[in-house]
């Protein structure tokens, strides 16, 4: 499995400052907890760079077989207020998932480092999330069969974006998140697929 960056290595020209409150950790003595909510989905739409190189059946998607182009493929709406969550099921190699900004726009086989890591936050495959610069391991992978879910929360202040883990929250999150932001997933690899839902979370 091929990762955008190897396990531990930064970005070899991030073009952002190094921001030492991009990642935190809540001030919490326990390690991670499970919540429940109500979810109620919005209408959203993928916006596949190129059908060549993906296969969608409803809200799975996976990538051909006829080569191993890399897909972003980023999901409307735009997200400006509210609290919404962002899940995907890997059901087999998914790279990476996390948001973009509202301006960006991915072409073919473009992975979403492209788009620079000052526009993106990345959770990649090996667990490593990473935001301006900063990285964090969080010690979940995208084994086959996780479900990662991303909370983003546009209200807050500052805004914010919260990782689960087949519904365990994880310790780490995000702030510094742009006014308008995208959802994506990247998949790259021969066979690979990964199943995404969109839900408006109600807290």
């Amino acid at each position: 499995m091929s990762y955008i960056n190897e396990p531990g290595q930064r970005p070899k020209t991030p073009t952002a400052q190094r921001s030492t409150t991009a990642i935190g950790r809540p001030k919490s003595q326990s390690q991670s907890q499970f919540i429940s909510f109500t979810e109620n989905t919005i209408e959203h739409k993928a916006l596949v760079p190129t059908y060549r190189d993906i296969e969608q059946k409803g809200e799975t998607f996976g990538h051909r077989d006829e080569n191993m182009n890399h897909s972003t493929i980023l999901f409307d709406p735009t997200i400006k207020c509210g609290i919404i969550k962002f899940e995907v099921q890997n059901l087999k190699q998914l790279e990476g998932v996390g948001i973009a900004d509202g301006s960006v726009r991915y072409g073919p086989n473009e992975n979403p480092n492209k788009a620079g890591w000052e526009n993106i936050v990345c959770y990649s495959s090996n667990g490593y999330v990473t935001h301006l610069g900063d990285w964090i391991d969080t010690n979940y992978q995208l084994v086959t069969g996780i479900r990662l879910a991303l909370e983003l929360n546009m209200d807050a202040k500052p805004r914010t974006l919260t990782f689960f883990v087949n519904d365990m929250e994880l310790l780490d999150y995000v702030i510094d998140i742009p006014p308008s932001v995208r959802f994506w997933a990247y998949i790259s690899m021969d066979s690979c697929w990964t199943r995404q839902m969109v839900k408006l979370s109600e807290l």
